[in-house]
């Protein structure tokens, strides 16, 4: 009716909007031509508020393919008109935007910066639940680099203003990240009462991706505690909402915990039954380069798969133990600080794949 009308703005917000939901239905390569054809009419008419909201959602879609570069681009873009009209919050949450992106993709000190800029320049247009948001990202990055104190009083900065602000998800989100930090710090009892809360949120509200993620790390402490029936409990249930939202790479860490569970119970049969659930994403963690990935993926996958492959006595073992050490070695190189480098590599999962490609390495010698 708009192009019969020659009504570019309902053109192009329609467009938009079927870009969204495109979208939100994973069909990401139909989101961005739709999104494109919008953004093109959008110039054509001046609107450039419009023009940074679109170039923000095609940063978020990039975002979802997993196209990190190409997501950081459009948010600049978007950042300049921002800037320009002198839109604070928007730059706010284009720089907590940013963050994020760099987070997924493994970038921790780059999303550490964002993340920080992004706090700062909320808190000054008095938006706590963007300050909150920026806040949880750069606590997620300290935690990521083994900053776990930095970690912590940044996550308790953001739950009280996520909380203030009535984000329930959000206070999911950062519950969850309190719980790997603690967990990391060996306070297990306050690991699992926040986990335990994320979820409980999660699914208060409806968020099953975040109920996922949270299960998955319950699981994970829920295992090193030796709680292994609860354990499966969390992994079984985070397996059966992973599987329905389809999304793969999560379900590549949910089939890493079961297998790290297996290797915890101990006993041949359980070793048969944690090499099963690894056999899918073998071949694909060993039919590439690691640094290649399309996502970041945690190290203490590899390193699950290794202890799991060596237990079996699995050959290729060594050949996983190798690309995971070159890979650790590729992230860490891009830290240019050198205490930031050490404090990466001292975590506990990172020294453990130094130290086992060590003794790979004497023993080659």
């Amino acid at each position: 009716m708009a192009r019969k009308h020659h009504y570019a703005p309902g053109e192009y917000n329609a467009l938009a909007q079927l870009g969204l939901s495109n979208w939100q239905a994973g069909d990401y390569n139909g989101a961005v031509d739709l999104l494109e054809q919008s953004l093109d009419k959008i110039r054509q008419a001046g609107d450039v508020r419009r023009e940074l909201e679109i170039l923000n959602n095609l940063g978020v879609v990039s975002k979802s393919k997993s196209m990190f570069s190409e997501a950081i681009s459009y948010y600049e873009l978007a950042q300049k008109i921002a800037r320009k009209i002198g839109d604070r919050s928007g730059e706010a949450t284009l720089l907590n935007n940013m963050g994020s992106a760099s987070l997924t993709s493994g970038d921790f000190v780059q999303a550490g910066i964002y993340s920080e800029q992004a706090a700062a320049m909320a808190a000054e247009v008095n938006e706590p639940t963007l300050q909150g948001m920026a806040l949880t990202n750069r606590g997620e990055a300290y935690r990521e680099l083994g900053q776990y104190g930095l970690a912590n009083i940044t996550a308790t900065q953001a739950l009280m203003l996520v909380r203030s602000s009535g984000y329930r998800r959000g206070e999911a989100i950062v519950l969850d990240n309190i719980g790997l930090i603690e967990s990391s710090l060996g306070n297990f009892a306050q690991a699992l009462e926040a986990t335990q809360a994320a979820v409980t949120i999660a699914r208060e509200i409806g968020s099953r991706s975040t109920e996922a993620g949270a299960l998955i790390h319950l699981g994970l402490i829920q295992t090193q505690t030796k709680q292994f029936d609860a354990a499966q409990q969390a992994l079984i249930a985070a397996k059966s909402i992973v599987e329905e939202l389809g999304e793969e790479l999560t379900l590549m860490e949910v089939q890493a915990g079961l297998a790290n569970l297996m290797l915890a119970r101990g006993g041949s049969d359980n070793l048969e039954q944690a090499y099963t659930y690894l056999a899918e994403m073998l071949p694909l963690l060993l039919g590439e380069s690691p640094h290649e990935k399309p996502r970041f993926l945690p190290m203490w996958l590899y390193l699950t798969c290794i202890l799991v492959m060596r237990a079996r006595r699995d050959p290729r073992a060594e050949q996983l133990l190798a690309r995971a050490d070159a890979e650790l070695r590729a992230r860490s190189s891009k830290m240019t600080d050198a205490a930031l480098r050490r404090g990466y590599l001292n975590v506990t999962e990172h020294s453990a794949i130094s130290a086992l490609a060590g003794t790979l390495s004497s023993q080659t010698i």
